[in-house]
């Protein structure tokens, strides 16, 4: 498999030829999704997150740049939607961790710093019953702002403007107590 293959070699007679690009890249999408999710996905997760991304790349072939390379245009599907599915995954308590034996310790430490950012972004949202409701529609259900704001009656630029805040007092709660935002 060459790494600069374009798009457009992947187009037989007009048509997007999938399988090809499936027989090609999914072990290579099966490793982006696995190094994105820092192995906390399982099997079964990966195996239907990468029919996720061709399925993605079927649904939106007429919106393909065919002069592009397809290796970024895979990994960056594979990514978005990976940290989709992270969003909607419990966080991991203290039980699975002892319960799984093939953790490494960096896995437990990230496991365990996450939980602790985890009930600082809770404490900020339960502070304001309409900002947790826009932080969870933005970050956990990816809402689009527009989506948001006509669901909310309010201005986009309101949404905006919301957001900004809830993440700059995140981010002040997050570095008081020693964590860097975003990390």
């Amino acid at each position: 498999m060459e790494t600069n293959k374009l798009i457009s070699e992947y187009f037989e007679k007009e048509e997007l030829n999938i399988r090809k690009i499936v027989n090609e890249y999914s072990k290579y999408t099966y490793t982006v999704i696995e190094n994105t999710s820092r192995n906390i996905l399982n099997t079964d997760d990966i195996e239907e997150l990468i029919s996720d991304v061709f399925l993605a790349i079927w649904k939106n072939k007429e919106k393909l740049e065919v002069n592009s390379p397809i290796k970024p245009y895979i990994a960056g599907i594979a990514r978005n939607l990976t940290y989709n599915k992270l969003r909607t995954i419990k966080i991991y308590s203290f039980e699975s961790i002892e319960e799984n034996d093939n953790l490494y310790y960096d896995d437990v430490q990230m496991i365990v710093e996450s939980n602790e950012k985890f009930k600082i972004i809770e404490e900020v949202l339960k502070e304001d019953e309409e900002n947790s409701k826009i932080f969870t529609m933005f970050y956990y259900q990816s809402k689009k702002v527009k989506e948001i704001a006509e669901n909310l009656k309010q201005t986009e630029f309101n949404i905006y403007k919301k957001l900004h805040r809830i993440r700059k007092k995140i981010k002040c709660k997050l570095e008081e107590r020693g964590y860097s935002y975003g990390k």
